[in-house]
């Protein structure tokens, strides 16, 4: 790779460490980043979730969000490794190493979108021009043509907010974009056993860590050796051989996920509860603005220039469109991908436009207009960030004596005892005590609604009335986590002190936790 895109590839990584950066470095006094942004509250906690308990050496893990008593279910490599870590290097707090996890994979999908430019480029301009555009390329969100534009906030549908978010989504999209990349090597008969179980490695690694990218890539897959047997005749199987190994990999994952389902009714419920509905067309074709002309002007020059890689993007931008469109809860996962990719079609259309023009100032002008407008829609999301971080205030700051009841929990509660807590509590308490909550997050707390009422009930009752037994009973919890929260939602009507089922071990002034006595 050239001097000039290795400077682009840290200068983008720079970019997108603005948020996080500015977070670490300036903590309020007796406040502590949580590594939360605008966008992801109830999301990071659960990733930090991940990274404790396998910090606390648990390879697999269990759905936190909720107290129901299941088995550690999920494989996530990408957490167990950052957990894994945490433990070889104790100083490093969960939040540090899903910085680190962000940086690492953050750099990772620039190298792979440089990768693409370097396969389908030749000159030092193109290739820098294609990866500005496939890295910051965006949609019209910044006009606000609609109401509330897709690429100002739904990491899906953005590059960019995939480079500024959590690891999770760089990791998934590097993955995608590495079986892409893989595919056409090995069907060019490039190193085909060694490219193929490479594939596998990413496809089963997909499965597990974010399997939603699995359905259009499964369907790229069949389009693709469809098309090469029935129109182009390809009698070579050792290449369909050299695919084998992905489909071998995505199928364990899938059926690993499949048997999950059937058998972890929490799992099951976290699926059935999952509603993400993808964004109404006119907010779906404003998230990619003008990346759609220029992708369906560069079409022909792509097929012309690679028409294996051209035929795998074009059937995943299909597939992701297709299958965002179903009747699932979680439709805008799929949209995944299809920023990244119409922005490749769409830099063959720019170079297209741009070879028009012979003197090379009114090309530089034109890619220079061309790409500030297709990245201005990064402004707002960034100012935000940075306007939520400049407040100093919850939840992208926590005060550390609010926090470290939470981690005294660790110490104090055995890994299967739940914490009663107010839904806002036990976002953070997954998190920093590692420990199962009674309510949290409302896509993955199992029977979330009737679990809302339950602890409005419970936290409303005097704590010397029978009833406040009995409920504190049916939430399954031995554990009660008061704060500043708690207090609040009670309103004077519930004092824990006075419940002769509870017993106070641990007080710092602001919150106090109380075991229960008996089962």
């Amino acid at each position: 790779m050239d001097r000039t895109l290795w400077i682009a590839v840290f200068a983008a990584l720079l970019i997108t460490s603005i948020p996080s950066a500015a977070g670490i470095l300036f903590p309020p006094p007796g406040g502590s980043w949580t590594g939360i942004l605008t966008r992801n509250t109830a999301d990071v906690n659960g990733y930090l979730s991940m990274i404790e308990e396998a910090r606390q050496g648990h390879l697999r893990m269990r759905n936190l969000f909720t107290a129901e008593p299941h088995p550690h279910f999920q494989v996530r490599p990408l957490w167990m490794l950052l957990g894994l870590t945490g433990r070889f290097f104790p100083s490093l707090s969960n939040v540090h190493l899903l910085e680190i996890g962000r940086v690492l994979t953050s750099f990772c999908l620039l190298l792979l979108i440089a990768a693409f430019a370097m396969r389908l480029f030749v000159s030092q301009r193109e290739r820098l021009i294609a990866f500005l555009l496939m890295t910051f390329g965006s949609g019209l969100g910044w006009a606000h043509f609609v109401k509330d534009p897709p690429d100002l906030r739904i990491v899906e549908t953005s590059t960019f907010l995939t480079l500024v978010s959590p690891p999770l989504y760089s990791l998934s999209l590097s993955l995608v974009l590495s079986i892409l990349l893989l595919v056409e090597r090995i069907w060019n008969g490039e190193r085909k056993l060694f490219y193929g179980l490479l594939s596998g490695l990413c496809g089963l690694w997909l499965g597990f860590d974010r399997p939603f990218s699995l359905a259009p890539l499964g369907f790229v897959i069949a389009v693709f050796l469809f098309t090469a047997i029935v129109f182009q005749g390809e009698t070579d199987f050792r290449k369909w051989f050299g695919v084998a190994p992905l489909v071998v990999g995505s199928l364990a994952a899938v059926a690993y996920q499949f048997v999950s389902l059937r058998n972890i009714p929490v799992y099951e419920e976290w699926n059935r509860q999952h509603v993400l509905p993808t964004p109404e067309w006119p907010r779906l074709i404003s998230s990619l603005g003008f990346l759609l002309p220029f992708g369906i002007v560069g079409g022909r020059y792509f097929f012309a220039k690679n028409r294996i890689l051209a035929t795998l993007s074009l059937s995943f931008i299909i597939a992701s469109l297709f299958f965002s469109h179903l009747p699932l809860g979680f439709q805008e996962r799929f949209l995944e991908g299809l920023p990244v990719l119409t922005a490749l079609f769409a830099a063959f259309g720019l170079l297209r436009l741009l070879n028009v023009f012979s003197r090379p100032v009114i090309q530089t002008l034109i890619a220079t207009i061309v790409l500030v407008t297709l990245t201005f829609s990064h402004f707002t999301p960034l100012r935000n960030d940075l306007a939520a971080i400049a407040r100093q205030s919850p939840p992208q700051y926590m005060p550390d004596q609010l926090l470290s009841p939470m981690r005294s929990l660790k110490d104090l509660a055995a890994p299967t005892e739940a914490i009663l807590s107010t839904e806002a509590s036990g976002n953070f308490l997954i998190a920093y005590a590692g420990r199962p909550v009674v309510i949290a997050q409302r896509i993955q707390t199992a029977r979330h609604y009737e679990k809302s009422k339950l602890v409005v009930a419970f936290f409303s009752t005097p704590a010397t009335h029978l009833l406040s037994r009995q409920l504190f009973g049916k939430t399954g919890a031995n554990w009660l986590f008061w704060g500043p929260d708690e207090a609040r939602l009670s309103r004077g009507r519930f004092d824990p002190v006075q419940a002769d089922y509870l017993e106070m071990k641990y007080d710092n002034g602001l919150v106090r936790l109380f075991k229960l006595r008996y089962k």
